[in-house]
């Protein structure tokens, strides 16, 4: 049980007490058996309500109902006459403050006033001190109607607060489920650029072997030796790409490095020429690592795309700073094509993404017969910002 439930408990608890001991003092001063008979039914009647509203939804119709019972049961207890009248007018008195925190503060003040009048009426009015009593009583139920809005608003405070606490929750679950998701984004992003890449490759050179193993066992044997390095490449790029998942599996390093290792691979793999070029700024520029991954893996799916559509054997990589600008270019001598006629796929797709992610800016030109250009650039500015 929490805190609050058992501060309600002991509320609860505490007003029950009082109600018992009023009740029973009230009862005590009747002076014949069966008015205190009666005085007993009359708070019973009362605390079984007091008992009964507590612990239950109730309709704003149904309280007033239930308030209306009560405060009738204690005006007759009060009637009746007995010495300690005043103990049923504290049961009254413990009924504005409920009917102040149930009701808003315009039908409350009604119900106040409503009570403080039928006790005025019910209460012996021949005693020296009957002005003096009334003016108390008017002041006791004031307090009481304002106690009873007081709680009211805190009660309506902790409500709004525990809404809001579930709504942060909610928002919090919902990030959590985007940012999974945007993961789950990113490692198709990786596994397209680098795994699917591979075993692309290795399909075309055992697709090459089958063809040459009736004709040539040599060139055969080459091209399953070559299918047999791209899949390990495959595996230890699809390590990579799980070794990232670690929050501390990356390292700081130079671009130019990075791209000297994706060149190196890809031109060990397949039957293309690449010469990488960068001029001494980019040579000593270093990135933070997300970056330098998102831009080799655009370098490598556009040396993929050159291998699979440009039917030209060699490309050039040149990396250069231009003023604040980063710029990557991957060009090649191929067949090429008419811009706005090459069919998008998830490898165009994907460069772009990697590309407005970074904050860069990524552009394909080309022209039929000769060859076509990628070309991405980026604000040095704001990458060292970040």
């Amino acid at each position: 049980m929490d805190s609050d439930a058992l501060t309600a408990r002991a509320l609860d608890m505490a007003t029950f007490g009082a109600l018992l001991l009023m009740g029973t003092l009230g009862v005590a001063g009747f002076d014949t058996w069966t008015r205190r008979a009666g005085g007993i039914c009359l708070c019973l009647i009362f605390g079984a309500l007091v008992w009964w509203a507590g612990r239950r939804e109730r309709s704003t119709r149904t309280m007033t109902v239930v308030v209306a019972v009560q405060a009738a049961t204690m005006i007759a207890a009060v009637a009746l006459g007995s010495e300690a009248y005043e103990a049923f007018g504290f049961m009254l008195m413990e009924l504005a403050v409920r009917v102040a925190m149930e009701f808003t503060a315009s039908i409350a003040a009604v119900w106040v006033a409503g009570l403080w009048i039928a006790h005025t009426l019910a209460s012996p009015v021949l005693r020296p001190d009957a002005a003096l009593i009334i003016a108390f009583n008017l002041g006791v139920y004031a307090l009481c109607g304002l106690v009873g809005y007081t709680l009211r608003r805190l009660n309506i405070a902790k409500a709004a607060a525990e809404d809001v606490s579930r709504r942060l929750e909610g928002a919090q679950a919902m990030i959590g489920r985007l940012a999974v998701d945007a993961e789950r984004q990113r490692l198709s992003r990786d596994l397209h650029d680098s795994v699917k890449q591979q075993v692309f490759a290795a399909s075309m050179q055992i697709g090459a072997a089958s063809s040459l193993l009736r004709r040539d066992l040599a060139a055969a044997d080459s091209a399953l030796h070559a299918a047999a390095t791209l899949t390990a490449g495959a595996a230890t790029q699809l390590n990579s790409v799980i070794y990232e998942l670690r929050p501390d599996g990356r390292e700081e390093g130079d671009l130019v490095s990075a791209l000297h290792d994706v060149v190196s691979e890809w031109g060990r793999q397949n039957a293309l020429h690449i010469t990488l070029r960068s001029d001494s700024a980019a040579g000593a520029l270093a990135l933070d690592p997300d970056r330098v991954h998102g831009l080799t893996q655009v370098v490598s799916e556009a040396l993929a795309n050159a291998v699979r559509h440009s039917r030209s054997d060699t490309a050039t990589v040149h990396a250069g700073i231009y003023g604040d600008r980063l710029r990557i270019t991957v060009s090649d001598e191929g067949v090429g094509f008419t811009p706005g006629c090459a069919s998008g796929g998830l490898g165009l797709t994907t460069m772009h993404e990697r590309m407005s992610e970074l904050g860069g800016d990524l552009r394909i030109s080309s022209r039929p017969g000769t060859g076509a250009t990628v070309e991405v650039a980026l604000d040095i500015a704001r990458t060292d910002d970040d």
